[in-house]
């Protein structure tokens, strides 16, 4: 009876002092003193549109939309975005959350990136070609000259006629 009792005492010891454990450790993470979740955060880079210009289209804004950083930490955008022709491409980008200490803790977080959109547009322009007439002799009747009407090439861009 006497070991039966000690056994007892024993487990029921290791008993409350695993439950007070789980007590401190939730009193500690209720009052934020340790943060157990990881923080989502939803960032979103802009979008731009140019009409083209012949000069690579990029755009380094964004911002967070969703979710905040936790105190005293900073994020850092790297763009890979670009656009220099006609068309759309995604403003690609990645984010790394750093603390006060410059040390990288990303992990901390769900980190979502959701990409803007460059878009070029086509240059308005106006070409008129030359005409030319001749008296039919089985040769193919060549004329190569033009005129710009309206709009204007951008510099190093060429026509051909």
């Amino acid at each position: 009876m006497i070991k039966r009792s000690k056994l007892v005492y024993l487990l029921g010891s290791a008993i409350i002092g695993i439950v007070s454990i789980i007590f401190i450790f939730a009193g500690l993470i209720l009052s934020g003193v340790i943060d157990a979740s990881s923080s989502k955060i939803v960032a979103v880079s802009s979008s731009k549109q140019v009409i083209y210009d012949g000069q690579i289209l990029t755009c380094n804004e964004w911002e967070i939309t969703d979710g905040k950083l936790k105190e005293g930490h900073t994020a850092v955008a790297v763009f890979s975005g670009s656009r220099k022709d006609v068309g759309e491409s995604d403003n690609l980008f990645t984010l790394t959350v750093f603390d006060q200490n410059g040390a990288d803790v990303s992990e901390d977080y769900e980190i979502v990136c959701q990409p803007g959109v460059l878009s070029v547009s086509a240059r308005p322009i106006t070409i008129q070609a030359g005409s030319e007439a001749k008296e039919y002799d089985g040769t193919p009747l060549r004329e190569s000259s033009f005129e710009i009407l309206s709009g204007e090439l951008v510099e190093n861009d060429l026509i051909s006629a």
